[in-house]
């Protein structure tokens, strides 16, 4: 279970200031709790009609708890980029990369990927298709370093469609 949000500031037309926070249960790699609170700076590498850039650079605290009693808190380092790119009207296509080299214990990392396609089946009815990975340098004992997740479904929205 993985929740986070964030939120950037624009300084001028290409760069912007973010804080962040993400939080995660995940049982099959024994964390009870992951708390990553972080901020940075961005850079609109692309901005057009159709498909957006962001490349993003920062640091974080990153506090783990796992269910065997080990407790970890270190700093990291932020590099991400996301895009999001309109394939037609209907399909859109986004993807995210951070990498988080551990700057508290040296050699260290986590990296995170998300992509997802969004397919508008009409104005109420669509689908999306997701794939993510999260990959940790060291996981603890008897636990796998990758994680991978495959994901569908259908979205329904009410109310008003938008105009296009």
């Amino acid at each position: 279970v993985w929740t986070g949000v964030r939120h950037d500031v624009d300084i001028n037309k290409k760069w912007f200031g973010f804080g962040s926070g993400d939080f995660e249960y995940n049982k099959p790699q024994k964390l009870n709790v992951r708390a990553v609170l972080g901020g940075g700076v961005g850079y609109h590498w692309i901005r057009k009609d159709r498909i957006n850039l962001d490349v993003t650079t920062g640091v974080t605290n990153n506090y783990e708890n796992f269910s065997n009693g080990i407790k970890r808190n270190s700093a990291e380092l932020l590099f991400g980029e996301e895009a999001k790119i309109k394939i037609n009207p209907r399909v859109r296509f986004t993807n995210r990369f951070v990498l988080y080299p551990n700057i508290t214990k040296f050699g260290n990392f986590r990296a995170l990927f998300d992509a997802s396609l969004q397919t508008d089946i009409n104005s109420w009815l669509g689908w999306h298709l997701t794939i993510g990975n999260r990959f940790n340098s060291r996981p603890v004992s008897q636990t796998e370093k990758n994680d991978f997740l495959l994901s569908t479904g259908l979205r329904v929205s009410f109310g008003k469609s938008k105009k296009k």
